[in-house]
């Protein structure tokens, strides 16, 4: 679904198939308890760490697909991004 498409539900009013349609996919990620940035896998040692602070303490949570698309493309701009995780 793209920006245009997005737009025209907005202008119906879809509201509910939007929330639907950019959060449906959720995606399983990583948080590093200390710093909150994502972590990363090493295949090579097989171990999970946070790139940021090296440390090895990993929540792991889910978010939509689309939002770790925005923090992505907001790292490509050299804007970094800290995830606050809290309890249920």
């Amino acid at each position: 679904l793209g920006e245009m498409e997005k737009d025209v539900f907005v202008g119906h009013g879809a509201s509910l198939l939007l929330k639907e349609r950019f959060g449906a996919d959720s995606t399983e990620i990583e948080v590093c308890e200390h710093c909150g940035e994502i972590g990363v896998h090493d295949r090579e040692e097989n171990k999970h760490f946070c790139p940021a602070c090296d440390s090895g303490e990993l929540e792991k949570t889910e978010i939509p697909h689309a939002f770790l698309l925005l923090i992505n493309e907001l790292k490509s701009m050299m804007m970094d991004t800290e995830l606050d995780l809290e309890e249920d």
